[in-house]
């Protein structure tokens, strides 16, 4: 059964709000790295990742807009797109609020920043637990753009 008008749309504007919580995440690391000497390459390469995530979301946003997609495929694949990009929003939600407190932690006292620096350490890891994250969801929704393409082109 294939999916209607309304799933479309809600899974389209759906993915345009992680879209944009995505770039505001992506300006936000951009933003650290540049200002903080603490700010290593995994979070460095964290806004790219995050970039690229927003990137292939909005690719799959097009596809979903053609008529000859939504006819063919089926309402099941909107029901996995919408968990996909609920899914990226708790990544990106987790990224902003890794960066916002490490950002409110630099701002302190002497022995605050030293015990800040000490913390960098462990924040690093949590960020890379959230790339892994974000590599998966990447990969999942490139994998579903494909699909709905070839579905499309097989169709026709």
């Amino acid at each position: 059964m294939a999916a209607g008008g309304l799933e479309v749309l809600g899974a389209v504007v759906a993915i345009i709000e992680v879209i944009d919580l995505g770039m505001a995440v992506a300006r936000k690391l951009c933003a650290f790295c540049r200002d903080a000497k603490a700010a290593n390459e995994s979070m460095k390469g964290l806004s790219i990742d995050v970039t690229l995530t927003c990137a292939i979301l909005s690719d799959l946003a097009k596809v979903m807009k053609k008529d000859k997609v939504v006819k063919f495929t089926p309402k099941s694949a909107f029901e996995i797109a919408e968990k996909v990009i609920q899914e990226s929003k708790v990544v990106f939600e987790n990224i902003r609020l890794v960066i916002e407190r490490q950002e409110r932690e630099a701002k302190q006292n002497l022995l605050q920043r030293m015990a800040y620096r000490i913390t960098i350490a462990s924040r690093s890891h949590e960020l890379e637990t959230l790339k892994v994250n974000l590599e998966r969801l990447k990969s999942t929704v490139g994998l579903m753009l494909n699909v709905m393409i070839l579905a499309g082109q097989v169709r026709q």
